[in-house]
């Protein structure tokens, strides 16, 4: 189990937001869930903070409190629990106050066992999850309800307790889906220098390998190892402000600097010099401690 502490430094107040991680216990749900979490804490009114593309999707319970989001110039109210598909752009989030918010991130295509449809559907989207499985919105709304009253401090071990039996009951490990994973997850380990070289060590088929990524991630390889390669850079401007621009186009294998620019402009909008200087990203507050 880790901590992580979000402080937002503002005029009037410091806010702070801990968050617990925990991972699963069992070990057939590791190989669609990365990890649990839980936030408890304040936020007043922030400057813009944007969800950025990620290699991951993510499913969020609101406890207490309320989340809006703004992708593409479309305003959703979030109900107590909805689901992020993976971005290729940024999302906008406000949440205000109070909040005590239980978090499951998944593998990159971890979530598609769990909601109904190609996860091509929810690509950029972020959906109410009563949309697309009653049933599980239903249950994880009656679970809510039964650690209403306990304590910040004992919610997080119960409700993890209770969500993870709760998937374990709901996952569906099909032949057929643990045969694309083994593949999406050796992909995705970016061993390989590119598309091709990976369908030929791995004797599978191109359009096959499109297939598996578009019903069970979302997007096309080409598109993902774009915002893994993002996800990457961004981590680099965030963890060490002192980072030389150069060494990130290097080290993230972009073709030159104007390539770096370009790509992460267009999965951001922002440039990597404006990133640096005004931490967008809600990420970009986190710190790490005991």
């Amino acid at each position: 189990m880790g901590f992580i502490i979000i402080q937002i430094n503002e005029v009037t107040r410091i806010s702070q937001i801990k968050v617990k991680i925990k991972q699963p216990s069992n070990n057939d749900l590791k190989k669609v869930v990365r990890f649990f979490w839980f936030a408890t804490g304040i936020i007043e009114d922030d400057e813009r903070q944007f969800l950025l593309p990620m290699d991951h999707c993510d499913m969020i319970i609101n406890c207490t409190g309320k989340m809006e989001y703004v992708s593409n110039n479309k305003w959703t109210i979030s109900e107590n629990v909805a689901f992020h598909g993976l971005r290729k752009g940024p999302v906008e989030i406000i949440q205000r106050g109070y909040c005590e918010t239980f978090g499951i991130t998944f593998e990159s295509w971890g979530l598609y066992p769990f909601v109904y449809g190609d996860m091509s559907l929810y690509t950029d989207e972020i959906v109410n999850l009563s949309k697309v499985n009653n049933s599980l919105y239903l249950r994880l709304s009656e679970i809510i309800e039964e650690t209403r009253n306990e304590l910040p401090e004992q919610i997080f071990d119960q409700l993890t307790c209770k969500v993870e039996g709760l998937f374990l009951e709901q996952f569906k490990c099909t032949d057929s889906f643990m045969i694309a994973v083994d593949v999406l997850s050796e992909f995705c380990a970016g061993k390989h220098e590119n598309i091709k070289e990976f369908c030929y060590t791995s004797n599978i088929n191109r359009r096959k390998l499109q297939r598996y990524f578009n019903k069970y991630i979302g997007v096309s390889p080409k598109e993902y190892m774009k915002i893994a390669q993002f996800e990457n850079s961004t981590r680099g401007l965030m963890d060490d402000k002192n980072a030389v621009i150069s060494d990130l186009v290097y080290d993230g294998q972009y073709f030159d600097q104007s390539h770096f620019t370009k790509s992460f402009k267009e999965l951001s909008s922002y440039t990597p010099f404006k990133f640096r200087k005004e931490q967008p990203g809600l990420k970009s507050k986190l710190k790490f401690g005991d």
